[in-house]
């Protein structure tokens, strides 16, 4: 049996850290609940950067949806090993630097 399904990758708008620095909120827009699917965070970390990749996957579905018009806004949390310190936060869908806030 073969399954379809696909990934459609999730725009992170910003970020929060927390007051200890280990702890990272992402924001980021998801499709609602009529459109389903799964969010999958993902995450990598080096001496310079955090990386976060968000994207929803799902079953393939090929009948026509309107998702845009039952969008709604979530935060998800990203531990780290060391607090966050002066490294930059990047969406790694789009390679673009993400504002981050204190907490």
């Amino acid at each position: 049996m073969l399954l379809l399904h696909s990934s459609e990758p999730v725009t992170i708008r910003s970020a929060s850290v927390s007051p200890d620095g280990r702890t990272l909120h992402a924001e980021y827009v998801r499709p609602g609940d009529l459109c389903g699917g799964d969010i999958v965070v993902d995450s990598s970390v080096t001496e310079r950067q955090v990386t976060v990749t968000v994207s929803v996957e799902r079953g393939l579905d090929l009948t026509t949806r309107t998702c845009a018009l039952h969008q709604k806004l979530e935060r998800t949390p990203i531990h780290l090993d060391s607090p966050l310190g002066s490294r930059l936060v990047v969406d790694g869908t789009t390679g673009e630097q993400i504002p981050v806030t204190r907490s």
